[in-house]
Order: structure tokens, then C-alpha cells, then sequence
């Protein structure tokens, strides 16, 4: 069997500079690393991509929707692995 898993992901820039995050040394999976801000798509975000990446947003630095100028989606990539 296949699992797909759906990831949200999101630079977030002022100016030149760009916001990012660095993962807990406690993450399983790239400990330590700096990072975009992103996560998961939620089942009922599916066809909402522009919804699970500002969801992601708002979780993972207190910014809002509101704070949030000109949002563009760049690409959707999905990955599957068997398991």
C-alpha cells in the first residue's frame, strides 16, 4: 500500500529578508534544521491549498491572514511512500 502525505510550505518575505524556522534537535525527521514554515494539509483543506498554507502560518508564528500580503502559490507537490 501507498500513503500519500500533502504538505503545506511557505517563505514568508519582507523586503530582503525571509523568514524561517528552525525544527526542534528533537524532530525525527531533519533535527535541527532551518526550514519553511509549513505542515500538513487537513482532509477538508484539499482543494483549499491557499486555506492549509495560511493555517500553517497563523500555527507556527502567531501571523495572521490579515498580516499576510500577496500570497501566491508556487507549486503542490504530494509524495507517497509504501507502508
Amino acid at each position: 500500500m501507498i500513503k500519500v502525505r500533502t504538505m503545506t510550505g511557505a517563505f514568508l518575505f519582507n523586503g530582503d529578508a525571509v523568514l524561517m524556522l528552525k525544527r526542534s534537535e528533537n524532530k525525527k525527521i531533519a533535527p535541527g534544521l532551518w526550514a519553511c514554515i509549513g505542515g500538513h494539509v487537513e482532509p477538508n483543506e484539499m482543494s483549499h491549498p491557499e486555506t492549509s498554507c495560511l493555517r500553517e502560518i497563523s500555527e507556527e508564528t502567531g501571523i495572521t491572514e490579515e498580516q499576510v500580503d500577496d500570497l501566491r502559490l508556487r507549486y503542490i507537490h504530494s509524495y507517497g511512500k509504501k507502508g
